[in-house]
């Protein structure tokens, strides 16, 4: 028996993980060919002709290294060449996510080349999500096979232990900037309010969010601050009840932001790289002895409650007359209501 094999196999979890990135990268490609003849075409607001010049300099492929600049050789301008690599992205991506046998590295390899190549027309319309799925597309070519897709391969694990990083970066930081910043909003958990008053691209379903009682609010606040700032460690943790604990808690989070605002295709990516957090046990359901069950329902369960617990520590929760009630870290008075 390989040494492969006498671990827990990530082959399928590997695979699923590649077909989610396929349909993410289709979304994101489909939203920008909707999207760039108002934003970057010749009479869009930042035209794409302007910050990519269609000449065949070599130095400015060097300066700014994108497929845009063979529109020169096409004969075709740049917002044109815009949408074909949008377009050619679109089929590519589409082709990997019907068919496990085209997600191959050759196949990522092109979706990143093609996304790369038109974010570079982004300017001030950039945003985290097109950087997060640079990065992690960049990863997915440690994880895709050259040819066969039916073999487990020894960067897998390499691979999927990169995305676990990817994901605590990426969920850390979106905690502690909120802090960081020493918003007043975030600091008494009336942060939530805000957000849902001013989301640009709300949902049916945000208007009752922001409606709901404000102590339900700051109740989700302090469930986000350990969502972002406490649970994103339990991604780098070598045992699988602990990512396992995780992997539904971040779910939940996620499940909830997807139906209360619309952020692209952010949190489904997201969702994407949750499933890292995983092996194939989740997918095979091999059966495990009874006391060997019960011990990891009765770990799991315990990192749910001491979570829990840091949650009531911290926050000084309380719940009278109907209504939660908070201590405030920067109140050291305590017991006020927020």
């Amino acid at each position: 028996m390989s040494f492969l094999e006498k671990r827990n196999s990530v082959l399928n979890m590997r695979n699923f993980v590649l077909r989610g990135m396929c349909a993410v990268y289709l979304i994101a490609f489909l939203s920008f060919y909707h999207q760039s003849e108002g934003l970057f075409g010749d009479n869009g607001i930042l035209p794409a002709r302007i910050h990519v010049s269609n000449t065949a300099k070599l130095t400015t492929l060097q300066k700014r290294p994108s497929m845009l600049h063979f529109a020169y050789y096409l004969g075709i301008d740049t917002a044109s060449m815009v949408d074909f690599l949008a377009l050619a992205g679109t089929a590519i991506s589409f082709v990997g996510f019907i068919s496990q046998n085209f997600c191959i590295m050759s196949t990522f390899a092109a979706m990143w080349a093609l996304f790369y190549s038109i974010t570079q027309v982004t300017q001030v319309f950039a945003n985290q999500s097109d950087l997060l799925l640079l990065e992690a597309g960049a990863l997915c070519l440690l994880l895709t096979p050259v040819s066969d897709v039916r073999k487990e391969t020894p960067t897998d694990r390499i691979g999927l232990t990169m995305m676990r990083w990817l994901l605590f970066r990426f969920m850390f930081v979106s905690g502690g900037v909120k802090l960081a910043t020493n918003c007043p909003h975030w600091w008494s958990l009336t942060g939530l309010e805000h957000h849902f008053e001013t989301l640009p691209l709300p949902t049916p379903l945000s208007w009752y969010a922001f409606h709901l009682p404000s102590h339900y609010n700051q109740l989700g606040m302090v469930f986000t601050n350990l969502s972002e700032l406490l649970i994103p460690w339990l991604f780098l943790s070598p045992l699988l009840s602990m990512r396992t604990v995780a992997f539904y808690w971040h779910m939940f989070l996620q499940f909830h932001i997807i139906i209360t605002g619309n952020y692209g295709f952010l949190n489904f990516l997201i969702v994407v790289l949750l499933f890292a957090l995983l092996d194939d046990t989740h997918f095979l359901r091999r059966s495990q002895s009874g006391m060997k069950s019960r011990a990891s329902t009765l770990f799991k369960w315990i990192i749910f409650l001491a979570v829990g617990y840091a949650g009531y520590y911290l926050y000084g929760i309380n719940f009278r007359n109907g209504q939660f009630t908070f201590k405030l870290i920067n109140e050291p008075g305590g017991g006020v209501k927020v």
